[in-house]
């Protein structure tokens, strides 16, 4: 527990920098479109806006920062493009060991009341993970007649699509800071290869969890989304 705490403490701090920044920066800025929303009956929607997953700096699996972006084609409706670099695994103790990698969302969302200041949503998400983790395993060599232990190279690509729904909460009156929150459920498939010299064989496998520690193989995952976003809002300039 005492290492898991550890491997907390950079990431809280990551998240509570980013987060104290944002809002700091976006309170002193001004929009006169926004303003102007507020004291009409309708508010327009923005041109775009940008997001930071707050979620992924604090998943124990996965640690990595990410970003995404929504373009407004309409009003109603908006393209989503994200990414960001997987760079750790709490549970990873000793030396060697790591996780590195990267991830890309693409995705289609349809805004249910853009004028309002909770606005809700739904939409169809494509992801892409691709990323390398380094960790100690026991093998046997040559055809098993002795065992060795050393740090493996595993490489995980996982690729899915996912229904996505979630709302988006503004909480300044210039309409152009929020949060994100969002849920979904959809399908992935995930390919694991084992970087092993040829005579080698791994002699466990160590855990299910997430398919992070499956054999060689392709697997077929149920796959669950959630996730916090805090975003600003870029609105066209009158």
């Amino acid at each position: 527990m005492g290492i898991l705490r550890n491997r907390m403490k950079p990431h809280i701090t990551i998240m509570l920098v980013l987060l104290c920044s944002a809002v700091a920066y976006c309170q002193p800025v001004a929009d006169s479109t926004a303003n102007a929303a507020f004291k009409s009956d309708k508010a327009p929607a923005p041109v775009a806006n940008i997001k930071l997953n707050l979620l992924t700096l604090l998943d124990p699996i996965r640690t990595s920062l990410a970003v995404s972006a929504d373009l407004y084609l309409h009003e109603r409706v908006g393209l989503e493009l994200g990414g960001g670099y997987i760079f750790s695994n709490w549970f990873q103790s000793y030396k060697g060991e790591k996780l590195y990698g990267f991830r890309g969302r693409l995705g289609v969302k349809y805004f249910l009341n853009p004028d309002d200041e909770t606005v809700p949503y739904f939409g169809i998400e494509g992801k892409l993970n691709w990323y390398h983790k380094k960790q100690w395993e026991q093998i046997c060599r040559y055809g098993c007649q002795y065992n060795e232990t050393f740090v493996t190279t595993k490489r995980i690509v996982t690729g899915g699509i996912a229904f996505k729904a979630g709302s988006l909460f503004y909480i300044n009156k210039k309409r152009n800071v929020f949060f994100d929150l969002y849920g979904g459920v959809g399908y992935k498939l995930t390919h694991i290869n084992y970087l092993l010299p040829d005579d080698a064989e791994l002699l466990r496998n160590r855990s299910w969890l997430m398919g992070i520690n499956r054999f060689t193989g392709t697997y077929h995952l149920p796959d669950f989304l959630l996730g916090l976003n805090i975003g600003y809002a870029f609105y066209r300039k009158n």
